[in-house]
C-alpha cells in the first residue's frame, strides 16, 4: 500500500497511459489482497515483486514548464509585439485568458504534463488568432497616434464626471468639438495633425481636470487594486470563501467606480482591497501547507495500520468469531476506527473556507460521468423526469412508506424500468459504479482494520443497477418533501427487490437524504462523495459504537452496516439533482445516496420465509423482466 503514494508523483501521473494502467491494475489487486485475512507470505512477496516491476516501468518525468515559461516571458513583452499591440480587444482578451489559465497551473500541485501541454496549446492557438496587423514605421506611428487620441477621449469622458457643475459644461463642450467630432474622420488627418489636435485637447481639458486630481488619482489607484485582486482570483486562489470574498470586493469596487459622487471613498476602498489581497494570499498559503501536512499524516496512519493489523501480533483485532459473536473490545474497535479515519484524503469544508485534497483533481467529475451537454444527458434527464413523475404519483397513493419495507409488498412503489430506460440511464449507472467502487475500498479498509473479511461488489447487470437507481430516486424525492423527517428517507419500492443477483438476506437504506445541505464544488467527483460519506460513517462509529450493546436507537447503525461480517455484497447509487451555479465556476449539487448490503440466503432463511408464508411476491431470480405490478 505504500506504493499508493506513487500516484502523487510525476513518475506516475506523467507516465505513458499503458504503463500507468498496468500499475493501476496491480494496485487494485494489491488493495484487495491486503484485506485477505488468510494472506500468505508467498502471496505478499509475489505481489510486491509485481508492483515493484510495474513501478519501475513507470516512465513519468517531472512536469516540464520550460515551454510555458517561454510563452509567459513572451507575453510579458506583448506590447512590443505588433500582432498583440494592434489587435482588437476581444482578440487580446482571448490571449490574456489563455495566459492566465497557464499561470494558474504554476500554482497547482500534481499538475500533469498533459494538462500543461493542453494549456500551452491553448495559448499558442490564442496567440495565432491575434488579429493585430504588422505595420510599417509610418503606419504604426499613425495607428498609435489614433489609438492614443481615442484613449485620451475615453479618459476625459470619464474624468469630466468628477468636475464641479460650473466646469463640467464647458469641458464637455470642448471635448465634443475638439475630440468626439473629429473621430469619424480621424484617418483623413496626418499623424502630425492628430498629435497636434491631441495636445491642444489635453492642454485645455487638463486645465479643468486639475481641480479633480485627487479624485482621479484615487480612481486610478482603485482600478489598479481591482486588477491586482482579479489577477489573484485568476491565477492563485482556490478557496471557495476567499474567491467569493474577493469577487464581492471586486464587484463592489467596480460599482463604486461607476458613481463619481463616491470618489471620496476610493482611497479607503483601495486600502480595504490591499487588506483583502494580503489576507487571501495568507489563507491560500496556509491551505496549501495544511494539505501537505495532511498527506504526511495519511501516509503515517496507513503505515501504522499495516504494522498493527498483522495476524498473530498482540495488536491484531478480530471483531467477531466465525459465528459472528463479538470477540473484540468495543473501545479497541473505536480506537482502530480513529486510525482508519486519518487515512482518508483531507475533505475540508468549502463553507468554512477549507481546501480540498488535490487528489480529487485526478478523477472525472460528476458532470463528465453524466455527460452534461450531450444527447445522452438529455435522454437520461427525460427518463429520470418520467420516472420521478411516476414515483410522485405512487407517493400520492400512499405507497412507499416505511411499513411497505417488510412483507407488505403491495404498498411498495411499483415504478420499474424498461429495457430502453436501462440504456438511457447508463450515465447514472456509470456514476454509481465508480461511487460504489470507491465506497467499497473505504469499507473494506475499515473491515481489514478489525479482522473482518472484505465485501464484494454485487455481481449485478445494468438492468438490476437501473432498478437500484429507481429505488435511490424514490429516496431522493422523499428528501425533497417540504415536510421531510429523517425517517422518511427509508422508502419501500418494488425496484429494490429486483436488484440482488440471487435470493438474499439483507436490505437497502437511503443513507444520505437529499434534504442535506448541497455539496459545493468546482470539481465534484464520485470519489469525493464516497469519502465524505465514509467519514460520516466512521465519525458515527467513533461517537456511538462503544455503547453498542446499550444502543436502542441504532445511533451507530450506518457504521455497523459496513463492519458486520454477515454482509457479503454491496452496491450503491448516487443521485445528483438541482445543480445550481455558484460564484467563480463553483456549482451546488443536491445529492442523495442509497446503499444495498446483502448476503446470500441460506436454506434456513428460505425455509423461514416459506414457513411463515412470507416468501416475497417479487423474486429477483424470476421476476426481473416484469414491468407490470398492478396486481400487487
Amino acid at each position: 500500500m505504500a506504493n499508493s503514494n506513487i500516484v502523487s508523483l510525476p513518475i506516475y501521473y506523467n507516465a505513458s497511459e499503458n504503463n500507468r494502467l498496468a500499475f493501476d491494475a496491480l494496485m487494485s489487486k494489491a488493495k484487495s489482497l491486503q484485506y485477505k485475512l488468510s494472506l500468505t507470505n508467498e502471496e505478499m512477496v509475489a505481489m510486491i515483486d509485481k508492483l515493484t516491476a510495474a513501478k519501475n516501468n513507470l516512465n513519468g518525468k517531472a512536469t516540464d514548464f520550460s515551454k510555458a515559461d517561454e510563452l509567459l516571458e513572451e507575453y510579458n513583452n506583448r506590447d512590443n509585439n505588433q500582432r498583440y499591440h494592434n489587435a482588437t480587444a476581444p482578440s487580446q482578451l482571448a490571449y490574456d485568458n489563455a495566459i492566465n489559465e497557464l499561470k494558474k497551473l504554476q500554482n497547482t500541485t500534481q499538475v500533469t504534463q498533459a494538462t500543461v501541454d493542453s494549456a500551452i496549446a491553448n495559448v499558442i492557438e490564442a496567440k495565432n488568432q491575434l488579429d493585430g496587423k504588422v505595420l510599417s514605421t509610418e503606419e504604426q506611428n499613425k495607428f498609435d497616434a489614433i489609438k492614443s487620441f481615442k484613449e485620451d477621449i475615453a479618459y476625459y469622458q470619464e474624468a469630466i464626471k468628477y468636475l464641479p457643475d460650473a466646469y463640467r459644461t464647458a469641458a464637455e463642450g470642448l471635448l465634443q468639438t475638439q475630440g468626439l467630432n473629429v473621430l469619424p474622420n480621424i484617418n483623413a488627418f496626418s499623424t502630425e495633425s492628430i498629435v497636434s489636435m491631441q495636445n491642444n485637447l489635453k492642454t485645455w481639458l487638463d486645465f479643468y481636470i486639475k481641480s479633480a486630481d485627487k479624485q482621479l488619482q484615487g480612481k486610478r489607484d482603485l482600478e489598479a487594486k481591482i486588477q491586482e485582486l482579479q489577477n489573484l482570483v485568476d491565477t492563485k486562489l482556490s478557496l471557495y470563501t476567499e474567491l467569493n470574498r474577493a469577487t464581492d470586493f471586486i464587484n463592489a469596487s467596480k460599482e463604486m467606480l461607476q458613481d463619481p459622487s463616491k470618489a471620496y471613498l476610493y482611497e479607503e476602498q483601495s486600502t480595504k482591497l490591499t487588506t483583502v489581497i494580503n489576507e487571501a494570499i495568507d489563507a491560500q498559503n496556509k491551505a496549501d501547507k495544511l494539505i501537505a501536512d495532511k498527506e504526511k499524516e495519511r501516509a503515517a496512519a496507513l503505515e501504522e495500520l499495516l504494522k498493527l493489523q498483522v495476524p498473530g501480533k498482540d495488536s491484531y483485532i478480530k471483531f467477531t468469531d466465525e459465528n459472528y459473536k463479538i470477540t473484540a473490545s468495543l473501545d479497541d474497535i473505536v480506537e482502530r476506527t480513529k486510525l482508519v479515519a486519518k487515512i482518508l484524503p483531507y475533505l475540508g469544508d468549502v463553507y468554512a473556507g477549507n481546501p480540498i485534497d488535490p487528489e480529487y483533481l485526478k478523477y472525472k467529475t460528476v458532470d463528465e460521468y453524466l455527460q452534461v451537454g450531450t444527447p445522452a444527458y438529455d435522454k437520461m434527464v427525460t427518463t429520470i423526469n418520467r420516472l420521478k413523475e411516476d414515483i410522485l404519483k405512487e407517493f400520492a397513493l400512499g405507497r412507499g412508506t416505511k411499513d411497505s419495507m417488510g412483507s407488505n409488498i403491495d404498498k411498495r412503489i411499483k415504478t420499474v424500468v424498461t429495457d430502453e430506460d436501462v440504456i438511457n440511464l447508463k450515465p447514472l449507472i456509470d456514476l454509481a459504479d465508480t461511487y460504489s467502487k470507491r465506497a467499497l475500498e473505504n469499507i473494506n479498509r475499515m473491515r481489514f482494520a478489525i479482522g473482518v473479511p472484505p465485501m464484494k461488489m454485487a455481481p449485478i447487470s445494468d438492468k438490476r443497477k437501473a432498478m437500484m437507481i429507481v429505488h435511490a430516486l424514490a429516496g431522493y424525492q422523499a428528501g425533497q418533501n417540504p415536510d421531510f423527517k429523517i425517517g422518511d428517507s427509508h422508502v419501500g419500492t418494488i425496484a429494490v427487490l429486483l436488484v440482488p443477483h440471487a435470493m438474499t438476506a439483507g436490505y437497502s437504506e437511503n443513507v444520505y437524504p437529499s434534504a442535506n445541505a448541497p455539496i459545493i464544488s468546482n470539481h465534484f467527483t464520485p470519489e469525493y462523495m464516497a469519502d465524505v460519506y465514509n467519514k460520516l460513517e466512521l465519525m458515527e462509529g467513533i461517537k456511538y459504537f462503544s455503547d453498542y450493546f446499550n444502543d436502542t436507537e441504532a445511533k451507530s447503525g450506518h457504521y455497523t452496516n459496513i463492519i458486520l461480517p454477515q454482509h457479503q455484497y454491496f452496491y450503491s447509487a448516487m443521485i445528483v439533482g438541482n445543480v445550481v451555479p455558484e460564484n467563480n465556476s463553483f456549482l451546488s449539487y443536491r445529492v442523495s445516496l442509497t446503499e444495498l448490503f446483502y448476503e446470500l440466503a441460506d436454506d434456513q432463511y428460505k425455509w423461514w420465509l416459506k414457513h411463515f408464508d412470507e416468501w416475497p411476491k417479487v423474486n429477483p431470480e424470476t421476476d426481473l423482466d416484469r414491468t407490470d405490478f398492478n396486481n400487487l
